[in-house]
């Protein structure tokens, strides 16, 4: 809001990054009667549809565990209604949600976890996988709040009910090199959100995993990504929330204090809050003076220990593919699966997406996309994206692993566009060494932090921990 006689912008909350998870914290606070003004970042954040990327009538977005994060956590009580009600649609399966496929044969993520467990060949694992699934029911709203606001093992055993999570689906690597039904299952997602299964976390996120495929599935969007910015743009002017436009210039700093944001030439004074939805490296080079950390990380229950740099996930090339017809696996189950692994000897797994199995508009009838995901090998700088060479090569490997379960998959594709995505970067530690969760508040599919700034906040699930 303006105030009478100034030229000068005041608004209780000011929310610098204006992508998915920025859009989600603003319209949260308008919804609780703060008056938002919403800032874009340096860069495009969020989810897209590439529509007519590959061949017209074809709409390709990239597959998410946002949605599913977001659907199962704190936020959809509040928003979904009225994203709902601006015409989003989140499509699940009934069956199966997620496979995985490889030498070792085929693993159904049912939605039903007492389905996953009559498909294990050994009695006793069927009752342990049994039990642990009634078990993680109990906790898993915490698991996903713990996932989002970085809270370790010990927060959430201290801060609220809780148990252990259940061992059967906590799978280690021995378990996972051992071809356990579950370790087989669970291990591509958590490489999917950056975690490897040898960090002590995997004991926080496999729980959490688990709960989504099968208390909530993995939900796609009804008409792809562009629907569901589409309803979030109609929430934000339905709270009256203010899009400022223009470049980012900087984040004011009074004292020790964030004050006001700098956008294409005006002043966004923040009454309450500075709310950063951008990286940790961004968000503070955008501070008019940089200061070292204030305070030691402590560890230990009830004392927050500061949230780990996310640097899980490699660099990796996205293919998207128009197909004449529906992909036909070699398995018939995996044809209604939405979410395919495949599993390679020589290299982590091929995830396949089927987002037209849950929503046929996205493509004519008949015809069908298909989203692969390729990881890269590292490199010494992980923002660097390869070049060409490496992801033909790559691309060619992993579509070839994929057509020995799928023999008619060259022949069916009659588009296809391949966009490289360079690895997440962590930041520098000490830029965080300060960041606190707030328990009260965990935006959208991540969390809340207080940061070393006083009045600076920062939102999102920022990065994963280190492998």
């Amino acid at each position: 809001m303006r105030a009478a006689g100034s030229t000068q912008d005041r608004y209780d909350a000011v929310v610098v990054g204006d992508g998915i998870n920025g859009a989600v914290a603003a319209a949260e606070l308008a919804g609780h009667g703060w008056s938002v003004a919403l800032a874009p970042g340096l860069e495009p954040d969020g989810p897209a549809a590439l529509i007519g990327a590959t061949a017209p009538g074809f709409v390709h977005d990239v597959p998410s565990l946002w949605h599913a994060l977001f659907r199962a956590g704190p936020s959809w009580p509040e928003l979904g209604p009225d994203l709902q009600r601006f015409g989003l649609q989140y499509l699940v399966a009934e069956g199966p949600a997620t496979a995985v496929v490889g030498e070792a044969g085929v693993v159904l993520g049912h939605r039903d976890p007492g389905d996953l467990a009559d498909d294990m060949p050994d009695p006793h694992q069927r009752a342990t996988y049994r039990a642990a699934a009634q078990r993680t029911r109990a906790v898993a709203p915490r698991l996903v709040e713990s996932h989002g606001a970085g809270l370790s093992a010990g927060q959430l055993l201290h801060e609220g009910p809780a148990c252990p999570p259940p061992a059967d689906l906590l799978p280690p690597a021995e378990a996972c090199a051992a071809g356990r039904p579950s370790a087989r299952l669970w291990g591509p997602l958590l490489a999917r959100v950056g975690v490897s299964s040898r960090h002590p976390r995997a004991r926080l996120v496999t729980p959490m995993l688990a709960h989504v495929v099968h208390d909530v599935g993995l939900p796609v969007v009804r008409g792809g990504a562009d629907c569901f910015l589409a309803a979030l743009d109609a929430l934000l002017d339905d709270r009256r929330v203010e899009r400022v436009p223009g470049p980012l210039e900087r984040v004011e700093v009074d004292g020790e204090r964030a004050v006001a944001v700098h956008v294409g030439g005006r002043r966004l004074e923040a009454v309450g809050s500075v709310i950063g939805a951008l990286d940790a490296t961004t968000l503070t080079g955008l501070l008019d003076a940089r200061r070292p950390p204030t305070t030691t990380p402590t560890d230990g229950p009830g004392r927050g220990t500061s949230p780990q740099p996310r640097s899980g996930r490699s660099a990796s090339v996205e293919v998207h593919l128009a197909l004449a017809r529906p992909l036909a696996w070699c398995e018939p189950a995996l044809d209604a699966v939405p979410l395919v692994h495949v599993e390679r000897e020589d290299g982590p797994c091929v995830a396949v997406s089927q987002p037209s199995v849950l929503d046929p508009t996205r493509a004519p009838a008949g015809a069908a996309t298909a989203w692969v995901s390729v990881p890269l090998p590292g490199t010494a700088d992980p923002r660097s994206v390869p070049d060409p060479a490496e992801i033909e090569r790559a691309t060619a490997s992993a579509l070839d692993a994929v057509g020995c379960h799928v023999p008619r998959l060259r022949a069916s594709v009659v588009g296809c566009r391949t966009v490289p995505t360079p690895a997440p970067a962590p930041p520098d530690p000490a830029l965080v060494a300060d960041y606190r969760p707030l328990p009260s508040w965990r935006p959208g599919a991540g969390g809340a932090f207080a940061t070393g700034t006083s009045g600076l906040y920062h939102v999102g699930a920022y990065r994963l921990p280190r492998p």
